[in-house]
């Protein structure tokens, strides 16, 4: 991995979750370590948004539904007015 080292106890932790080492997972395809977390949880994982076959790689905001539209914000913003 570059540019950081993770302790052994949240390798370990990365392991029991998803049945792969970390150093396996920073040389696998997106495809294979999706396809060992599926094995290991016994089902399919489906993204929360579609990006017409695209794998949203490292975008936990986008994996997860977490952007925030302007129609979001100004809601947002509207509810804390008195």
């Amino acid at each position: 991995m570059k540019g950081f080292r993770l302790n052994n106890r949240t390798a370990e932790s990365i392991c029991r979750a998803t049945g792969m080492s970390v150093e396996d997972i920073a040389g696998a395809d997106v495809s294979l370590v999706d396809d060992a977390i599926q094995k290991k949880i016994d089902r399919v994982l489906t993204p929360s948004v579609d990006l017409g076959g695209i794998l949203p790689r490292g975008s936990v905001y986008l994996m997860f539904d977490r952007f925030l539209t302007n129609k979001d914000i100004n809601k947002g913003i509207s509810a804390i007015r008195p």
